[in-house]
């Protein structure tokens, strides 16, 4: 029985909701734990990995000490279950109840946003897979800002978007253009973003994923 509340706290725990950090994360900030044994650059070890695998082995351990055999199937049945059952869970949840953005899907490791330098304007284009889990239709604004990289032609910039539109059960690869003008010395003439941030915002709320 122990072994099954750890197991299904972790799951709990790990869920990514709704924006781009696990509720593990959440919690830790919540007690002012840092994320990072280097939090000022975000590397190093991450506490909430630790932890997450120390809550994974000792829901084994609990485990195995009821059953005799089959304990490697069991292992592979906990790492399926706790790679798709958070995912499963939001989705299911912004199905049945979310609406406007709360039941927007947005993979921000899957966005390409690219520029380029034409005169004195930065020429953008940007590519966001976004998935409508309503049965309504949402209307989004999208703002983008790129990292504060020093030397980088759009670092601090605040780039916004047309507005999303998409119906019920929507889902769709938009595709926004956006213009900014050069501010300074350009640096250069076209690359990609990365590291960015982005918020989707309707008439009453806003989520933010990290790139």
């Amino acid at each position: 029985m122990t072994g099954l509340i750890l197991f299904v706290a972790l799951i709990v725990l790990s869920i990514r909701y709704p924006g781009t950090d696990s509720w593990m994360n959440i919690l830790l900030n919540t007690f002012g734990i840092p994320l990072y044994s280097k939090p000022e650059t975000r590397t190093g070890l991450q506490y909430s990995g630790v932890l997450s695998l120390i809550l994974l082995l000792t829901s084994i351990a609990f485990f195995n000490m009821s059953l005799s055999r089959h304990r490697l199937l069991l292992f592979i049945v906990f790492m399926i279950l706790l790679t798709n059952v958070p995912d499963w869970l939001v989705s299911s949840y912004q199905r049945m109840f979310a609406s406007g953005v709360y039941a927007l899907e947005l993979k921000p490791e899957e966005i390409r946003c690219s520029f380029k330098l034409e005169g004195e304007t930065y020429n953008g284009q940007c590519q966001l897979p976004v998935r409508n889990y309503s049965a309504s239709q949402v209307a989004a604004r999208a703002v983008l800002q790129p990292p504060k990289h020093e030397g980088h032609p759009l670092a601090g910039a605040i780039i916004h978007l047309p507005t999303l539109e998409l119906l019920p059960h929507d889902r769709t690869r938009y595709n926004a253009e956006f213009k900014l003008p050069v501010t300074g010395n350009p640096g250069m003439e076209s690359g990609e973003l990365s590291g960015f941030s982005i918020t989707l915002i309707d008439k009453k709320h806003s989520r933010t994923w990290e790139q």
